[in-house]
């Protein structure tokens, strides 16, 4: 590629007329690229049920990826290095190796089509609920901004089963969740959501956020199935407290988590506190859910960024754990404190953690 020493110079031959020593670089003659294609679910892509490899030239346009769903499902969108649900797809301008996901899914009517709030009343603080039906009704109660449930109580009267339907999270970064959630040792069983790489804050509670503390504790999930993008968690994708702390604590998730995207994590992908909030706790939690995800994941939490001190102790995983992406861990991906320490105390990872990045650790990724 070119030649170097006291000098530049990229032609390919040289002539010498005094000694000298010469530096000869080469650099990689790479005009063809790779698209690795993969069908996710019960679909053709191309007419292929299996994965398959296309070589484009640098620089050029992909032949189209034509997504057919079958009998029963539907095409949720593309994932991997491509964010899109246009179908059908077209790249151009190929640079790189590049591989390319078509998730299909089974066609599932949705817990938001069976929503009960016929248990909720204005100026009551404190709620059990005992149904799929009325947990839909949270969602549905939240995500419309009739009730952000701010400096109230929902508790779970029994076990629920959320299998058989989609899931809608509770809250949204528009109209996020602000009280408090407490399972009471319950069992959610079941909980599904099936989005694309572009869905965001996904999990049984997507985005909460309230001025004050804000406490997840007892919950229990098992057979979780979880695709979306980022901020994602089995209890929630995210959670901040303006001005107070955070605690989560005797939760766990068994099943499986995929974020294409950043901060995931079994538990919760990210626990954040602002400039006037105090610290992030988690504690006596388990994660025996298989997690994937890009930046920012941990077995437990992806991210914990507090204002205070941030803890993490008496956790445990067991999910086996793949990501792309830096700040990755078994249990904590990122424990960050801005005016006070990180500590993780008494946790342990039992299960393989796969990253290809910096700051990949069995335990933590990186604390600070």
């Amino acid at each position: 590629a070119a030649f170097s020493n006291e000098w530049t110079e990229a032609t390919n031959s040289i002539t010498l007329v005094n000694h000298a020593s010469v530096l000869a670089y080469f650099s990689p003659d790479k005009t063809n690229y790779t698209i690795t294609v993969s069908p996710m679910g019960a679909g053709t892509i191309n007419g292929l049920d299996e994965p398959f490899q296309l070589t484009v030239l640098q620089g050029a346009i992909a032949p189209a990826l034509s997504a057919v769903a079958s009998s029963g499902h539907v095409f949720s969108g593309w994932g991997g290095d491509v964010s899109e649900s246009a179908n059908p797809l077209i790249i151009s301008n190929v640079t790189a190796d590049m591989t390319v996901y078509g998730f299909f899914w089974e066609t599932q009517e949705a817990w938001s089509n069976h929503a009960d709030t016929s248990w909720w009343q204005a100026g009551v603080t404190n709620f059990t609920l005992a149904t799929a039906q009325q947990l839909a009704g949270l969602a549905q109660l939240v995500n419309s901004g009739t009730d952000a449930f701010s400096n109230k109580v929902v508790m779970l009267g029994a076990n629920v089963d959320l299998s058989g339907k989609e899931w809608t999270a509770i809250g949204t970064p528009v109209h996020p969740y602000a009280g408090s959630f407490n399972g009471q040792g319950r069992v959610i069983d079941g909980l599904t959501i099936r989005k694309t790489e572009s869905d965001d804050y996904q999990g049984l509670f997507g985005a909460a956020s309230a001025a004050g503390s804000v406490v997840f504790e007892n919950i229990h999930l098992t057979n979780t199935f979880i695709v979306a993008g980022g901020f994602v968690g089995g209890i929630a994708g995210q959670a901040q407290s303006e001005a107070g702390s955070i605690l989560v604590r005797h939760c766990s998730n068994d099943g499986s988590v995929w974020g294409g995207g950043g901060l995931v994590g079994g538990i919760v992908g990210e626990l954040a506190t602002g400039e006037s909030g105090g610290g992030v706790s988690v504690s006596n939690c388990q994660n025996r859910a298989a997690i994937n995800g890009g930046a920012d994941t941990g077995g437990l939490v992806g991210r914990i960024l507090a204002q205070g001190d941030a803890k993490v102790a008496n956790a445990s995983n067991e999910g086996a754990l793949t990501a792309a992406g830096n700040e990755v861990g078994g249990v904590i991906g990122a424990a960050m404190s801005i005016s006070g320490s990180a500590s993780v105390d008494n946790c342990e990872n039992s299960a393989p953690v796969t990253a290809d990045a910096d700051e990949v650790g069995g335990v933590v990724g990186k604390t600070g």
